[in-house]
């Protein structure tokens, strides 16, 4: 075999290891198994929304994004509030989110709707919750935040809390009054819903005694309003007060007043409602049951009673007094007894005598249904 015939042989045996390999390499690559295809959910973990008005409905946009190479489904959307709702536009119209299919590289506009109804001077906070099949995000959160919500005044305790106590300490409770974010804005007055029962100081605002003079969310100390009992009243405190704003309008705001000072005589219950239910009967009767708080014995004695009202009472044991109630309907019609529908509202008043000539009033109410 001559030289030349060799290098053929060679090179016929090189070229068919080199064609052997390719097809070999190209089976393996055949019988590898296809790159998964992995959806993968990009979204904002926060959105902050600037102060909005106590009332209104805010919409707020955000943006689920599909940065990977597979199908995203999102679905199972909920919120922390009944207050909030996520949308998203279909065919010019915001509707309900079911579920929304976002393909690679795609991305979909969402809105979540809320309606502004957190405490003035406050901040209202929501939360947005889904699933995907995002596996490094199976369960989405969403947390949203109005900054501050807008309105009229922002008290500090929200209200005045009287203890069921006769100390001294409880007698005067301290309510502060911010702006919530209107400089130019300024308490012209306080009125009581009850002055019979309770009495209002309004006062300038004193750095160093009153603080904070900023707050937080709700701007600065524009006054400070002092609630005591009315001098001698014992018993519930329930009512609130109104703040009147000056050059605004509108409607005053309102702080409550809850609790009771308590005085030397005790009785339950403090309300008294005819007629009552019992063992499925309608009964047009009642009872009040009163007792000194030092085990004193007492005398009770009618000041006042209501037309169709009519009482007896009864000394028991344990220095303790009964008062039966009964209620005639049929001659209660009185129109100077405040009314609302078939419901009256009024004041049964006593006089208590301890044995040692402690005198003391004490005031229930009675709340008559007209059947």
């Amino acid at each position: 075999m001559s030289a030349g015939s060799k290098r053929i042989d060679i090179l016929g045996t090189v070229l068919a290891g080199v064609a052997s390999t390719s097809v070999v390499v190209a089976i393996s690559l055949l019988l590898l198994p296809a790159p998964l295809k992995i959806a993968r959910l990009v979204y904002p973990s926060t959105i902050q929304i600037p102060p909005q008005e106590f009332g209104s409905n805010i919409l707020s946009q955000f943006t689920l994004s599909n940065n990977g190479t597979g199908d995203l489904i999102v679905d199972h959307f909920f919120t922390s509030c009944s207050c909030a709702g996520v949308e998203v536009e279909r065919e010019g119209v915001f509707r309900l989110i079911d579920t929304l299919h976002i393909p690679p590289g795609g991305q979909v506009n969402a809105i979540i709707r809320i309606s502004v109804g957190a405490r003035p001077g406050s901040s209202q906070r929501v939360q947005v919750f889904f699933a995907s099949n995002d596996p490094d995000n199976p369960e989405g959160e969403i947390n949203v935040q109005i900054s501050r919500v807008n309105g009229g005044i922002y008290a500090e305790p929200v209200a005045a809390i009287f203890g069921d106590t006769g100390n001294k300490s409880d007698r005067v409770q301290t309510i502060r009054i911010y702006n919530n974010g209107v400089k130019s804005r300024s308490v012209k007055q306080v009125r009581a819903s009850h002055p019979e029962r309770f009495e209002l100081t309004l006062l300038p605002p004193q750095p160093g005694v009153h603080e904070p003079q900023e707050h937080d969310s709700a701007g600065q100390l524009i006054a400070v309003v002092e609630v005591r009992p009315k001098s001698g009243w014992e018993g519930r405190m329930d009512g609130y007060f109104e703040v009147i704003l000056s050059d605004e309008q509108r409607s005053p705001d309102r702080v409550d007043i809850i609790g009771e000072v308590r005085g030397k005589i005790h009785y339950y219950p403090d309300t008294l409602v005819l007629p009552r239910q019992l063992a499925g009967k309608q009964l047009l009767t009642g009872e009040l049951v009163f007792s000194h708080r030092d085990n004193k014995a007492i005398r009770l004695e009618a000041e006042s009673v209501p037309e169709g009202i009519s009482l007896t009472i009864t000394p028991s044991e344990l220095n303790q007094c009964k008062v039966h109630v009964e209620y005639n309907p049929k001659t209660s019609d009185n129109a100077s007894i405040a009314m609302t529908h078939t419901t009256k509202i009024v004041q049964l008043r006593l006089k208590v005598t301890s044995y040692d000539k402690e005198i003391s009033f004490v005031t229930i109410p009675l709340i008559l249904i007209r059947q």
